[in-house]
């Protein structure tokens, strides 16, 4: 999907809305798989947006009103996901050691993370199974398109921006 750097200029826009369906689809999925957003160009402008809305994202019990993500599968998952967290190249969002929920101080918590990263890093080659977002900065669209088709997990979801003014 290619966005206009001028649609992102109002937090309430239709480009912002279906940036958070987005995030909120991608962090849902990563329990499943690993999820990806390769970005280019000028991206500064919006992603401590981004990062901001991933931090309202709401961990809990997954079957109450309001809940984003639940709990990781157990104890052992939840070290392997925090461990994993260090591996990238920089640490956007930490979800490591989030407050737990109320009711459940005894949960495999981990919140939503946003960590940059670049191939051949661990976490970028291993499937992480968490609310970790793996954000790919490229230089162009060329570049961001051929990082994807030589990914060989081209199937996993992989949403990809280009900002243009």
């Amino acid at each position: 999907m290619r966005l206009s750097g001028r649609l992102l200029e109002r937090p309430d826009s239709a480009a912002w809305r279906y940036l958070f369906v987005c995030l909120r689809m991608l962090f849902v999925s990563s329990h499943l798989t690993r999820s990806y957003i390769v970005i280019t160009v000028e991206t500064d402008d919006w992603l401590p947006d981004l990062i901001q809305r991933a931090k309202n994202l709401k961990i809990g019990n997954g079957f109450e009103e309001g809940v984003d993500l639940g709990p990781i599968i157990s104890p052992q998952a939840k070290t392997r996901i925090e461990a994993l967290i260090t591996k990238g190249s920089k640490i956007l969002l930490d979800g490591r050691n989030p407050k737990a929920p109320e009711g459940y101080p005894d949960g495999n918590w981990v919140g939503p993370t946003i960590i940059e990263v670049e191939p051949g890093q661990e976490a970028y080659d291993t499937e992480i199974f968490g609310p970790v977002l793996c954000i790919i900065k490229r230089e162009s669209l060329d570049d961001a398109i051929q990082l994807i088709n030589s990914n060989r997990c081209k199937c996993n979801p992989t949403e990809l921006f280009e900002m243009r003014d």
